[in-house]
């Protein structure tokens, strides 16, 4: 473009570009994710590159944005428990925003708890030990006659196990849940003080 006055004067020629858009502008690669994690890291992008992106990550289904736009293209979360819920608006270059989206994930960053285990003094043989979980969970374990011993053996869905050997025993054991967290070790004493009547072979160590 160039101007002209009233004495003919002409400018010289202006040179101004503008991006049109002429479809609505969406979010890509985004979806909900069922699947409980420790961690979750978002990726995506947008349906009229290049854009910049408002997004929050909270536990709440909606979320009336007030971050500024960014260039960010993924976030990860590795902290809380729950569904946590990313809100997120893409803008393109032509200042054209679009719809939100607000997309869920689970995630859990608890250890499971042992349940059902105690120390008994007083046991008859086989002295048995069953335990569960306060949510689903395999388990590492040990049984041996030291105290403090750390199982190292792989985690498995077995929920119980049992010594024969007369004196004192000590079960030693550790869970994880699906997320991967995994409890602290515990360690349980099992003095048996009566034989079994059928007989059998004690055994003083077993890694489950």
């Amino acid at each position: 473009i160039r101007a002209r006055d009233k004495k003919n004067n002409i400018s010289q020629v202006g040179h101004f570009s503008a991006v049109l858009s002429s479809s609505t502008l969406t979010l890509t690669g985004l979806s909900d994710d069922s699947i409980t994690k420790k961690a979750k890291t978002w990726s995506w992008g947008c349906s009229a590159e290049p854009c910049t992106y408002q997004f929050a990550v909270d536990k709440n289904p909606t979320l009336t944005l007030a971050t500024p736009f960014k260039p960010d293209t993924s976030f990860t979360q590795s902290t809380g428990d729950g569904v946590m819920y990313l809100h997120i608006k893409a803008k393109d270059a032509s200042g054209s925003v679009s719809a939100q989206k607000d997309i869920s994930a689970t995630l859990d960053n608890t250890a499971p708890v042992i349940q059902g285990l105690s120390d008994n003094d007083d046991a008859s043989s086989p002295m048995v030990w069953n335990w569960s979980c306060s949510e689903s969970c395999t388990a590492q374990f040990l049984v041996d006659t030291l105290p403090t011993t750390e199982p190292t053996a792989e985690f498995s869905n077995q929920n119980s196990t049992a010594t024969t050997q007369i004196g004192v025993s000590y079960l030693h054991i550790r869970v994880q849940d699906t997320a991967g967290n995994i409890s602290k070790t515990s360690h349980y004493k099992a003095t048996v003080t009566t034989a079994s009547s059928s007989g059998g072979c004690p055994f003083t160590k077993y890694n489950g």
